[in-house]
């Protein structure tokens, strides 16, 4: 049962994938669907509403100039010019001139439904009213009776005579007892009255109230949706009109007018924890603006069926995609479940059993592949694999165990020049660090030693040289001490120093100086030998790199008697692979600098590994 279930896991694994992929996929499609058409729908529905609200601010400027062409009929009128400086006249004329005034009042206010009233002050303070088909006249009206809107309005026409101004909506006019109480919420134009007859001499201020019906048309033509609300808003904030009926003359909320002024036309509200979008134009002639505020919501209505079609698209997709997966998986798993129980088989031991081979898909190639493989390793385990272990151990040990007989040679013939001319304590110096290098280069069992045991491998040789060559030698060592802990390869360099000495300071006279740094970054170490030899000319140096690279492993030869850089760098790659690294750079007359690079690693790390390969 638990090998069924072990065979069958690759199905599971692979129908779940495949599932999960599709169920990925389908959920992409559907939120990209819902986000994307609700953005389309969103960005169509704000169009429509600006092209509802440029119609609506068409309409309102439409409206505005119907007015001024009353107005400008009122002012041909010549019972109305030219009675009104009959106003201010003696008490014979002024009934008859109110009179014509008032008339003419009432004959405009006829040609217009939605006008409710007409108010006209000529320029001595005499006031004539009309409304309802009715004129009455009061001399010298006491203007602090007035409210507010007016007392601005008629400042701001006594400034500019050709100016009009727009007073947002606001309770009817009562002037005298005479007439009741009107509580209608209308908007007025005012206007200075110009004798258009005589250079547009001005007579005095007038105020038509207008009744709202005819911007309840525009707003009604305006709103998009039910739940929406347009308002037409006066330049000072004032709610002019608005769709609901509920702030008809009441500030328009902070919010919303600042989204109307700083958001070019378009923002985002919320009212009562719902969100809106505001949508806004202002007329340039009027003053005024239309706002609409459209529920978010409402543009989600028109997604929400797309998407349970969407939806439902995706389910029954999804089902059938189980389906095929469950057969495509169960013929997919087959031949790999043939593999592994064979596979587990070979894991036993059973080098000889093999996969089957039908078909001509990737799982046979891989079925063939691994049969080939099988066939090669039982080979390469039998032949191959012990013999060039023994080859790369053999290798190691002979590179290691190299020592320069003349080196030798002449370290021994330093001791006895020494010892028979001068007879001085130079002699311990020379035989202490010859017999150090000696125990050193013969401990053949240890192939990575510290860096700190390198480093005075290096420093007795150049010790010897130093009692041979006196001050005509002086060397530098740069390591940092926490780099001695650090792990090298043996014999790496002393050969190079020796290559320098033999090499570089050949017939060279002047002061020879070697100088070896170590940095690590990066977890590689670089070790950098450079000398102020006789350098090498481009030729040479680049014959060198080639040599370096060539097939031969670098063992001493009469050719080649010093250990040298091949010898050492050969060792590397046995030991690091493709991660060591030597660069020679020279410079003819100059020097040398020999850098070598190689994975940085503690000595206590290879000491463990060592061991632990040992055991």
């Amino acid at each position: 049962m638990l090998k069924k279930l072990h065979f069958t896991r690759i199905r599971n694994k692979l129908a779940t994938a495949f599932l999960l992929q599709i169920v990925a996929i389908v959920s992409l499609v559907i939120l990209f669907s819902y986000y994307s058409s609700r953005e389309i729908i969103k960005k169509n529905s704000i169009q429509l509403n600006d092209s509802l609200i440029e119609n609506g601010i068409t309409n309102l400027e439409a409206e505005l100039s119907s007015i001024q062409q009353v107005v400008y009929s009122l002012f041909n009128k010549e019972d109305f010019v030219e009675s009104i400086p009959l106003s201010s006249a003696g008490d014979d004329t002024v009934y008859d001139a109110f009179n014509k005034i008032g008339t003419s009042m009432m004959e405009t206010l006829v040609s217009k439904s939605n006008i409710l009233s007409i108010v006209f002050i000529d320029n001595s303070g005499n006031l004539v009213y009309s409304i309802d088909n009715k004129a009455s006249y009061q001399r010298n009206f006491d203007l602090r009776n007035a409210p507010q809107w007016m007392e601005d309005a008629m400042k701001t026409l006594q400034n500019n005579k050709f100016d009009y101004a727009l007073i947002p909506t606001h309770k009817h006019l009562s002037i005298q007892n005479d007439f009741s109480v009107i509580d209608d919420m209308v908007y007025t134009y005012a206007c200075t009255a110009l004798d258009v007859n005589h250079g547009y001499k001005p007579l005095g201020i007038l105020m038509i109230s207008f009744k709202l019906s005819k911007i309840a048309q525009i707003c009604e033509n305006v709103n998009p949706y039910d739940s929406s609300f347009t308002y037409v808003v006066g330049d000072d904030g004032t709610i002019v009109y608005d769709s609901a009926g509920a702030a008809i003359g009441d500030m328009l909320r902070a919010d919303i007018l600042e989204k109307i002024r700083t958001s070019d036309n378009y923002g985002t509200v919320f009212i009562d924890e719902k969100e809106y979008v505001v949508v806004s134009e202002q007329s340039v002639e009027a003053g005024w603006s239309i706002v609409s505020l459209v529920p978010v919501s409402e543009y989600a209505k028109d997604i929400n069926t797309i998407t349970k079609y969407i939806v439902l698209i995706a389910i029954l997709a999804t089902g059938v995609s189980i389906f095929i997966t469950y057969l495509l998986s169960k013929q997919f798993s087959k031949p790999i479940e043939n593999l592994s129980r064979v596979m587990n088989h070979i894991e036993d031991g059973n080098l000889d059993l093999r996969a089957e081979e039908k078909g001509s898909d990737e799982i046979s190639l891989l079925s063939r592949n691994f049969n080939s493989l099988i066939s090669r390793l039982k080979f390469v385990m039998k032949h191959e694999y012990e013999l060039t272990i023994r080859q790369k151990d053999a290798e190691l040990k002979a590179l290691q165990a190299q020592i320069n007989p003349h080196f030798l040679f002449n370290s021994l013939q330093s001791v006895n020049s020494i010892a028979a001319v001068y007879q001085i304590s130079e002699i311990n110096t020379i035989v202490d660090s010859l017999g150090k290098i000696l125990r050193y280069s013969i401990k053949t069992k240890d192939n990575i030693v510290s860096m700190r045991e390198e480093v005075e491998h290096a420093t007795h040789y150049l010790n010897i040289y130093k009692v041979r060559f006196g001050e005509r030698i002086k060397y530098q060592i740069q390591i940092p001490d926490e780099l001695m802990q650090y792990s090298i390869l043996k014999l790496t360099l002393q050969p190079i120093v020796e290559n320098a000495i033999i090499h570089g300071f050949r017939n060279n006279e002047s002061i020879w100086y070697i100088m070896i740094t170590a940095s690590i970054q990066n977890e590689v170490i670089t070790i950098d030998i450079s000398d102020n030899g006789i350098g090498m000319s481009s030729g040479e140096l680049q014959a060198l790199r080639e040599n370096l690279e060539s097939s031969d492993s670098g063992f001493y030869s009469s050719e080649y008697p010093s250990i040298g850089l091949k010898n050492v760098y050969h060792r590397m790659k046995i030991s690091y692979g493709d991660s060591a690294k030597i660069e020679i750079d020279s410079d003819l007359n100059v020097g040398t600098s020999v850098k070598i690079h190689y994975p940085a690693m503690l000595y206590q790390e290879v000491e463990n590994n060592d061991t632990n390969t040992d055991r």
